[in-house]
């Protein structure tokens, strides 16, 4: 940093660039000619909550510092349709994975977890009974 800042100075030159200026730690380690790594410590030792990577990206393109990703770029028929069946496959390949991890266990689709024997059977009890059995043991 600027030796000639004293560690109060840094501190309020950097939530000013930061915070009020909308400035990135990349843009504010190029003023002071040192690292986006060490502005990050700094501010973070000052106690100021850094943006999540969704609002620094955002902020990027708002400030046109970069370009949107997508914007602007038209897509044919053609690429429509492989993206279209890329994802079904990909849905479709995780729904019979869930069914082969199951193995048919009642238990495993409820909970996620696998079920002892007993704990099976009293869950197929229960299932034949239907949602309207009540339990014997406390005489309701």
């Amino acid at each position: 940093m600027k030796s000639n800042l004293s560690s109060e100075e840094t501190t309020n030159f950097l939530i000013e660039q930061y915070i009020n200026k909308g400035k990135s730690t990349y843009e504010i380690a190029e003023q002071l000619n040192t690292y986006p790594n060490k502005v990050r410590r700094l501010l973070v030792k000052a106690g100021v909550e850094l943006r999540n990577k969704s609002t620094a990206q955002s902020n990027a393109i708002t400030t046109g510092r970069h370009k949107h990703p997508t914007k602007g770029t038209t897509r044919s028929e053609e690429d429509k349709i492989k993206i279209s069946d890329g994802m079904y496959n990909h849905w479709s390949n995780k729904k019979g994975r869930l069914k082969q991890k199951n193995n048919g266990n009642p238990c495993r689709l409820r909970t996620g977890k696998n079920c002892g024997r007993q704990q099976r059977k009293l869950s197929d009890a229960l299932a034949r009974r239907g949602p309207k059995w009540k339990n014997s043991s406390t005489g309701s």
